[in-house]
Parts: C-alpha cells; structure tokens; sequence
C-alpha cells in the first residue's frame, strides 16, 4: 500500500476529504518521527510498540572487493506488534 492509498482509506474510513486525511498523516507521522529520534519509544495500545535498537559496531567485508571493513554503531527503529494485532494477522490467514 502506497502513502496515496492509505490517505484515500483513512478519508473513507473517517467520512473526510482526502486533503484532510493527508494532513492528519503527515502531523501523525512527523510526530511519530520527532519522539523516535528523541530516543522515546511509542506505545500504541492494541497496535504495537515502535523504539529504538542499538546496533553495535561490528567487522563486514565489503562485497564488491572482498575487503574487511568496520560496520559503524547505529541505532535503528524497530515495531514490535501487540497482541491483538498478531492475533487479527492471525486470524486473517
């Protein structure tokens, strides 16, 4: 599903323009975007869990030459799902 399909589902959904339901996802998003980068973890009851892992460095090889090269620590977000949406996931198979 693309950005342009979600907005046109959630303005169906909640009976608004399109317009509307693209502001309200990028007011949801940059907000979601300004906690993780904080370091904060959102917790969405019923939905999941979005957060930060560190990854520590690490030795690689670079694929193209074979050589040996130090992959840098980082941090990555990461979504863990709650449990009713494993279950719904579930029952939809």
């Amino acid at each position: 599903m693309t950005k342009a399909e979600l907005v046109k589902q959630i303005a169906a959904k909640a009976g608004i323009t399109q317009v509307c339901a693209a502001k309200i996802l990028e007011a949801t998003l940059s907000s979601l975007s300004e906690v993780m980068i904080k370091g904060d973890s959102i917790t969405l009851g019923g939905f999941g869990t979005f957060k930060l892992s560190q990854h520590k460095e690490r030795k690689g090889r670079n694929p193209a030459s074979g050589e040996p090269i130090t992959i840098p620590a980082r941090k990555m977000p990461r979504f863990s799902p709650g449990k009713e949406l494993r279950a719904l996931i579930q029952e939809k198979q």
